[in-house]
């Protein structure tokens, strides 16, 4: 049965409210009615991770992706320590390092007092700190990885349209996949394209989604101007959250001098006159709730956002496997959604490394072992999601009871970190999706050694 996306096309609410077909032109010959091991739709920053986690495996890639361009639109910037022990197994960490801003601790603001300090020293790990990198600029060094590695290829301005199931000349299981400039084969299609996924659509896997009910705006700014009312701190180069009665509000340091401003909105941004102004809404409550007064015009970048949580019914198909955002969506706040899709790319690829004596195609893989792998990667966003739940929620109490009592627990909080296992928490260390897998000749199915992968 071939599966077309004009089957989905009317209930899909994609960009300015249509699915817009790229302009047709054709595979060059190198890739017309090739048979690709492994075909991933999306190259944002889990497509192209995954990528180079199989190229580096010598495994033949080809990385589909529908907008012509990279974009610049300002989206995720937090790189957890897990993330970095896995950039640096791809030997890149010296270039996240060198190009991204250095977090180690995170001030936490009352409405007129500060309520403490959270560090990440003493965390167990090779790398205790976060890393604040734009998301274009991670995108942009995983895609330079992409071109040292002669087995992986990225075409742009490529759409999938449908796949259709049959047999190969050997008998192999491949799906023949329909694109708007061409027509290829392949045995494996992994779905890294986003909430609204096309590859889960035509999977006909079921995702359920919906709005946590807050609204945000962001931008990001050059300079501050500290106006010290109510502020005892220099922010410098550090991240703080502030919560108060207004409203919560997020600062993070990003390169090149620039500053990340992420606040709560008390109701839906009005977009059609001038109180709905990005610019104008973020710099008037960056002044109400944390002392520093900022141009609006020096705001770049702003956006509104309404964080959704939604998880796929299956993370694995028969041939079909989602990872990142087409697998689960959370709210941004606490920065796990990024680093978890980092998570599954990279065990993915381990499945395909160490269960498979094929070393291009991964064609005699057990399903039971991608669907352990499914699973556990499930149980994994499970438990993130209703961590990103809990912070969005406290986050956002802003009654005079629910912020004074939020900001007494938080105090309290603070004090007993290292009791309370936060650091390893926040840094999405004690998530059940540290192990390695491995194939065993006197086991014929999976097993599986407890073995950390991203310490």
């Amino acid at each position: 049965m071939e599966i077309r996306l004009s089957d989905f096309e009317s209930n899909l609410n994609l960009e300015q409210g249509k699915r817009s077909k790229a302009e047709e032109k054709p595979f060059s010959k190198a890739v017309e009615n090739e048979t690709f091991p492994f075909l991933i739709c999306g190259a944002g920053p889990v497509g192209l991770f995954l990528a180079a986690c199989l190229g580096m495996q010598g495994k033949r890639v080809l990385l589909i992706e529908k907008r012509q361009r990279p974009s610049k639109i300002s989206r995720a910037i937090g790189i957890l320590p897990p993330s970095l022990s896995l950039f640096d197994h791809l030997g890149l960490l010296p270039e996240v390092l060198s190009k991204g801003e250095k977090l180690d601790s995170i001030l936490l603001h009352g409405t007129k007092y500060p309520l403490g300090t959270f560090t990440f020293q003493g965390l167990k790990h090779s790398f205790p700190f976060a890393i604040s990198l734009p998301q274009w600029k991670t995108e942009a060094i995983l895609e330079a990885k992409l071109a040292s590695l002669p087995s992986v290829t990225l075409i742009r301005d490529c759409e999938l349209l449908s796949f259709q199931e049959q047999l190969s000349v050997n008998s192999q299981d491949e799906l023949l996949v329909k694109c708007n400039i061409g027509t290829l084969r392949t045995r494996w299609i992994i779905g890294c394209d986003g909430e609204r996924s096309i590859v889960r659509q035509l999977a006909s896997i079921a995702f359920a989604s919906k709005s946590t009910g807050d609204h945000f705006v962001m931008a990001d700014t050059v300079s501050i101007e500290n106006l010290n009312h109510g502020v005892d701190f220099d922010l410098q180069r550090r991240a703080a959250l502030f919560f108060t009665q207004r409203g919560a509000l997020e600062s993070f340091p990003l390169p090149d001098g620039k500053r990340r401003w992420i606040a709560q909105l008390n109701s839906q941004p009005k977009h059609s006159n001038s109180e709905g102004d990005p610019r104008e809404l973020l710099s008037q409550s960056i002044a109400e709730r944390s002392g520093y007064v900022i141009d609006p015009n020096h705001l770049e970048n702003p956006s509104f956002f309404r964080p959704h949580r939604g998880i796929a019914n299956k993370f694995c198909h028969q041939h079909i496997l989602l990872c990142g955002d087409a697998a689960h969506v959370m709210s941004p706040i606490g920065g796990q959604g990024m680093n978890l899709g980092f998570m599954d790319a990279f065990e993915l690829a381990q499945v395909f490394s160490k269960q498979t004596s094929d070393v291009e195609c991964g064609s005699d893989i057990d399903l039971k072992i991608l669907e352990h792998w499914a699973k556990t990667r499930k149980n994994a966003a499970i438990i993130a999601m209703r961590r990103a739940k809990w912070n969005t929620w406290i986050g956002t109490r802003n009654t005079w009871a629910s912020s004074f009592i939020r900001n007494i627990l938080l105090w309290v909080y603070l004090r007993f970190l290292k009791a309370w296992k936060a650091k390893e928490r926040f840094s999405m260390l004690d998530l059940p999706v540290a192990h390695t897998y491995v194939k065993s000749d006197s086991i014929p199915n999976t097993r599986i050694f407890k073995k950390k992968i991203y310490e």
